[in-house]
């Protein structure tokens, strides 16, 4: 279950050539590759085609999962990896949604976040990263920082 994006984000102890490698020879020993982070904890789904493309076409590579949190997403998903391409209303899932960023409560506080975030939309608080949501523009830096993927864009469905 390796962690793997066409990005190489989240990769700790190496780089993306070294986890591909490593693959490789998990596959060549017949083990099965169950691809993980995908789409690193959401930073990567504006490019959602590119990201599953990537995992897809690597023949060591025998699944994958994608962090989804609705029936919307379970189809829009599902019919990338199927078809390979976009629905004919790519926006379908942004009608209804907000996207926002989550710091999960297991935030170890370690600040990278925080170094990252040129908007100082983020500061420590009880040894953890907190959002001051009014600042935060939306724009990854911190996902993308968090080596442990406790950061996260999600979808709010708004009623």
């Amino acid at each position: 279950m390796p962690l793997i994006n066409y990005k190489g984000i989240g990769i700790k102890d190496g780089s993306l050539n070294d986890v591909e490698n490593a693959i490789e020879k998990a596959k060549r020993n017949n083990k099965g590759i169950y691809a993980m982070k995908v789409l690193a904890g959401g930073y990567l789904v504006e490019d959602i085609l590119r990201s599953i493309s990537y995992i897809t076409n690597n023949k060591n590579i025998d699944s994958l999962a994608i962090g989804m949190d609705s029936l919307e997403e379970i189809d829009f998903n599902s019919y990338v990896v199927e078809n390979s391409k976009l629905p004919v209303d790519k926006n379908a899932l942004s009608k209804n949604s907000k996207r926002v960023i989550h710091i999960e409560p297991w935030c170890e506080g370690c600040k990278n976040c925080i170094r990252a975030c040129p908007q100082e939309a983020l500061v420590l608080e009880y040894g953890q990263a907190k959002i001051i949501h009014e600042k935060c523009v939306r724009c990854g830096y911190c996902v993308s920082a968090c080596e442990d993927f406790f950061i996260k864009f999600l979808n709010i469905r708004e009623q």
